[in-house]
């Protein structure tokens, strides 16, 4: 199945395939170019235009965001609405589990703001990402009582 990218509208590049893929579980965000990856140092990008020039793009944005801002040359082009104020207590929220369970609690509440990001950044209606976001934070505390019953179970305190 081909990753999803998100085209990148910048003059120059027309019929190139000019496009970001977002963040993943394991990767970074990337732009394509004639479905090839570009150059990376860092967060910036090198590609040649259809006239053979350079042109470097950087990603910008905040950590918790899938779909970062592309720095081009001349402006910034922001492929996604940025989240609002309620998007980053749904996706920050979850790493209350830091608080009340340290590392294990951190492994869970880090694993539910990830999913919560991307849940955010999906296609599904507006209810049923808040709705699905909701269960996703419900399930991280399941998962740390249950793991931290299992640690407590086996260091037999």
């Amino acid at each position: 199945m081909a990753e999803a990218t998100l085209p990148i509208d910048y003059p120059c590049f027309e019929g190139r395939g000019l496009a970001l893929k977002p963040v993943g579980l394991w990767r970074g965000a990337a732009i394509v170019c004639d479905g090839q990856p570009l150059p990376r140092k860092l967060r910036t990008f090198t590609a040649k235009n259809n006239a053979g020039a350079d042109v470097v793009f950087k990603l910008t944005g905040i950590f918790v965001d899938p779909i970062p801002q592309v720095q081009a040359p001349d402006r910034t082009i922001q492929l996604a609405k940025p989240f609002a104020w309620y998007d980053y207590v749904v996706i920050v929220l979850p790493l209350a589990l830091i608080g009340l369970g340290g590392a294990l609690g951190g492994l869970c509440g880090g694993m539910a703001a990830y999913t919560n990001a991307q849940l955010l950044r999906s296609n599904l209606t507006p209810p049923i990402r808040y709705l699905a976001a909701l269960g996703v934070m419900l399930a991280a505390g399941v998962v740390w009582l249950v793991l931290a019953a299992l640690f407590v179970a086996a260091i037999g305190r």
